[in-house]
């Protein structure tokens, strides 16, 4: 029997193996959020069939005969006794066509599968209400049927509970709440009749179950025939339990890549321990080889995209005439996918120094990129609106509280407009020219005056010069007092 020191230490080692895949529990549920709502009609239905078997069965009087009706029926012996003999026979005889009696029997195999599922859901709730008078609260626990059924037989009518070893059956944590919730005395003793019915529907539970995997045993080992694409890409027993879940190819290819990731998800309860070691939104996929190869980190991301391609190797599968080339170029693309993602970062390549006497090189630019430039750049408009004015008021209402102003834009002093460089440059060269040349001078000028005096006379070229000069003696002269500007009244 393990330990309290030993039960924390199987703990820490399922902790350690799946606490990264904590981060990615958020996006996982609102990817199959949408899945609940549709299989709560389903789920609903079943529940009130299996209370209405129980009601019946209550009713007759008859106890578990009136519950499994299955393991009765003759075609179900008739079913496992040819399973039995193609197990015997092996997979050389082995033929895929539609007609084949093989394959008829494979098809009908995923059906029973089925019906064996919906049976033991129905005795398990059985089950429950007959030993829950010893034990209340068990389900909770051990939730699966299997479990449950070994944990019940084994412990029985049995009061003390660290007598029972069932370490071999549950994990360590589950078997540290059983001792604790039975340790407290709350259920009766069985009587022995109940006792005997209590084994009993162990026994049906454990035979079922058995029957179940000797089926799947048999999908599986034709499931080269039945569907090659997706034996090619997970694994033969990983298809046989899709198949026998979804309840045959077909079935299989209707469903979805997010529901089938979930497909076989079972249900974990730690009892009060910490449910970050729980795999959230994981099925019968998320155990194939693909997947498993991966660090722990990686499995989530993995699942879903091994879902994807196990749906389209699924409808691949459910037409005729079908070979495995398409499960195993699928198989091949995932394994590129998975090394790229496990592959370490490249590297920052290091840019070399440039020499020490190395001139700058001159960039070209041209009339095209300038003018591409002038097409994108800020106009005067934008840049007014994004200039504000220093302590400038603004309304408290409006716009205008929020920051949502038009700027400098209409503001005095703002009015001043950009001048193209181009427009610039043309004005640089008309006032070069006009130093050079005068265009409104003519050739016929002279220097020759008309007066009505003297007729033709000379012009002096510093006249005009010496009038200036005599004019600035009047007042600037050296030899000359203060002469006062303001005329004197008469």
């Amino acid at each position: 029997m393990s330990s309290l020191a030993d039960s924390f230490l199987e703990d820490l080692d399922e902790l350690s193996g799946s606490s990264s895949e904590s981060d990615h529990h958020d996006d996982d549920d609102m990817g199959v959020e949408g899945d609940d709502g549709a299989d709560a009609a389903e789920t609903a239905k079943k529940e009130a069939d299996v209370d209405a078997i129980l009601r019946a069965a209550a009713n007759s009087g008859q106890g578990l005969a009136a519950v499994a009706q299955l393991r009765k029926k003759a075609s179900y012996g008739e079913h496992i006794k040819s399973v039995d003999a193609y197990l015997v026979q092996g997979t050389s005889q082995a033929t895929h066509a539609l007609d084949g009696a093989e394959y008829q029997l494979i098809v009908a195999s995923n059906d029973l599968m089925v019906r064996i599922d919906d049976e033991i859901i129905v005795v398990h709730r059985f089950l429950i209400e007959l030993y829950g008078k010893k034990f209340p609260g068990l389900e909770t626990l051990v939730p699966a049927p299997l479990d449950y059924a070994r944990v019940a037989s084994r412990i029985a009518n049995e009061t003390d509970m660290t007598l029972v070893d069932i370490t071999d059956l549950v994990p360590s944590a589950t078997v540290m709440s059983i001792q604790l919730t039975g340790s407290s005395g709350k259920g009766v003793l069985l009587s022995p009749e109940d006792l005997q019915m209590l084994h009993d529907t162990c026994n049906e539970i454990i035979s079922l179950d058995s029957d179940k995997a000797k089926i799947l045993q048999f999908v599986e080992s034709r499931m080269h025939f039945l569907a090659p694409n997706l034996s090619a890409l997970i694994g033969t027993r990983i298809t046989a339990q899709l198949i026998g879940i979804a309840g045959g190819i077909d079935e299989l290819s209707r469903i979805p890549s997010c529901n089938i990731q979930v497909l076989g998800q079972q249900k974990r309860v730690l009892a009060g321990f910490s449910s970050i070691s729980t795999l959230r939104h994981t099925g019968i996929l998320f155990g194939c080889e693909l997947i498993q190869t991966l660090p722990p980190d990686l499995r989530k991301k993995a699942n879903r995209v091994v879902a994807g391609k196990v749906a389209l190797a699924a409808r691949v599968d459910s037409q005729p005439h079908r070979t495995s080339s398409c499960g195993q170029q699928f198989y091949v693309d995932l394994l590129d996918k998975f090394e790229k993602w496990q592959a370490p970062n490249k590297a920052k390549t290091k840019k070399a120094l440039p020499r020490p006497d190395e001139k700058p090189r001159r960039k070209r630019g041209g009339k095209r990129y300038r003018k591409m430039k002038e097409r994108t750049q800020m106009t005067d408009v934008r840049r007014e609106v994004n200039r504000q004015n220093f302590g400038a008021a603004n309304d408290e209402y409006g716009d205008n509280a929020m920051g949502i102003t038009s700027g400098r834009l209409g503001a005095e002093g703002s009015g001043t407009l950009r001048v193209i460089k181009k427009a610039q440059k043309q004005t640089k060269l008309k006032l070069k020219a006009a130093t050079y040349t005068n265009k409104h001078t003519s050739g016929l000028a002279s220097s020759l005056a008309f007066t009505p005096v003297q007729g033709i006379e000379l012009m002096n070229p510093s006249a005009a010069a010496d009038r200036v000069r005599e004019a600035n003696k009047k007042y600037f002269g050296a030899t000359n007092g203060f002469v006062s500007t303001i005329t004197p009244q008469p």
